[in-house]
C-alpha cells in the first residue's frame, strides 16, 4: 500500500495530467472550428470569384443586346418597327425595319436583355452579401 506521503505526491501529478488533457481537448476543438471556419471562408471566396466572373459574362452579353423598348408605327397601312431608348434625358427612336420582318426577334432580344439585367442585379446583391460575410470576424 502507498503511504500518505506518496498520495500527496501523486495528486499534483494527477491534477496536472487532467489539466493537460482538458487543454489538449480545448485546442483540438478550437483547431477544428478554425479549420471549419477556413473551409467556409474558402468556399465564400470561391463563390465570390464565380460571382464576379458571372457578372462579367452577363455584362458583355447585355452590351451586345438592344436596350429600350419596341415601338410599332403604322404609316400608309404599313407597319414599321422602331427601337426607343434613353440617352441622358432625351428619348431616341431608331428605325429598325418593317414590323413583319424584325418585330418578333427584336422583342425577344429586348426581353432577354431585361432578364439578364435582373439576373445581374441579383448577382450584385449576392456579391455584397458575400463580401460582408468575408469581412465578418
Amino acid at each position: 500500500p502507498l503511504s500518505r506521503s506518496h498520495t500527496c505526491v501523486l495528486s499534483p501529478l494527477y491534477f496536472s495530467y487532467n489539466v493537460a488533457l482538458q487543454i489538449t481537448r480545448f485546442y483540438q476543438i478550437v483547431g477544428q472550428q478554425l479549420a471549419e471556419s477556413n473551409i467556409i471562408k474558402d468556399t465564400l471566396r470561391e463563390e465570390l470569384d464565380r460571382n464576379i466572373r458571372a457578372q462579367e459574362a452577363y455584362q458583355s452579353e447585355i452590351a451586345s443586346l438592344p436596350k429600350g423598348s419596341v415601338a410599332i408605327k403604322t404609316r400608309n397601312n404599313h407597319r414599321y418597327c422602331y427601337l426607343k431608348y434613353r440617352v441622358g434625358n432625351r428619348v431616341v427612336t431608331d428605325y429598325v425595319g418593317r414590323a413583319a420582318q424584325v418585330e418578333s426577334s427584336l422583342r425577344q432580344q429586348v426581353e432577354h436583355r431585361k432578364q439578364l439585367e435582373l439576373t445581374l442585379k441579383r448577382l450584385k446583391q449576392e456579391q455584397c452579401f458575400i463580401e460582408k460575410a468575408l469581412r465578418h470576424k
